[in-house]
């Protein structure tokens, strides 16, 4: 018996276990109330939007429930219609409004 192989084994397979454990803390923080933030914040800085507090924008995100605009009433996720968006300008980043999807495409 080789003891080199039985302990190569052993460590491969525990560095799987520390994978599958991380990955799933990983799942179940992103379902948390401080999970999702971060991702919803992780998610508006890889599409440009700037701001020195993104704490605020987010709380103001999640407690819109009409469109600036046109106060269509917003519900929570991701489309078109009545859905929030995070209004930004373009060109400087800079975040605007919470608006319903049809506000949205019409104000870029």
């Amino acid at each position: 018996i080789n003891i080199n192989l039985i302990y190569f084994d052993i460590k491969i397979k525990y560095i799987n276990l520390l994978k599958m454990v991380y990955t799933n803390s990983q799942k179940l923080y992103k379902k948390t109330p401080t999970g999702k933030k971060n991702n919803t914040i992780a998610d508006w800085k890889i599409k440009g939007i700037i701001s020195d507090n993104y704490s605020n924008i987010y709380d103001r995100y999640i407690n819109t429930f009409f469109c600036d605009n046109c106060e269509q009433e917003l519900i929570g996720g991701r489309g078109l219609s009545n859905h929030r968006h995070l209004d930004h300008n373009h060109e400087t980043g800079l975040f605007r409004n919470v608006l319903c999807g049809s506000c949205n495409i019409l104000r870029k």
